[in-house]
Parts: C-alpha cells; structure tokens; sequence
C-alpha cells in the first residue's frame, strides 16, 4: 500500500472524521474533544 493510500485508510473512520471536523473550527483540549464526540476513552 502507498502512504498515500495508507493516509486515506487510517483517516476513513468516522470517528476520526468527526475528530477533524472539530479540530478545524479551532484548537481544542484532549476532554473538549471527547465532550464534543461523545469519545469514552478506557482506563488501563
């Protein structure tokens, strides 16, 4: 696989779509991001 297509591969989830999109109206915190996706991050 090219990087390019490597790139479009990992950049294809929604859920990173939907990290951009927020990221594109302004910089934001770590929590402001989970907040605004409804992101549940797991403790280890």
């Amino acid at each position: 696989m090219s990087p390019d297509e490597d790139l479009f591969e990992t950049l294809s989830h929604p859920l990173r779509i939907e990290i951009l999109k927020l990221l594109a109206k302004g910089s934001m915190r770590f929590a402001e991001i989970k907040r605004s996706s409804g992101l549940i991050v797991a403790a280890s």
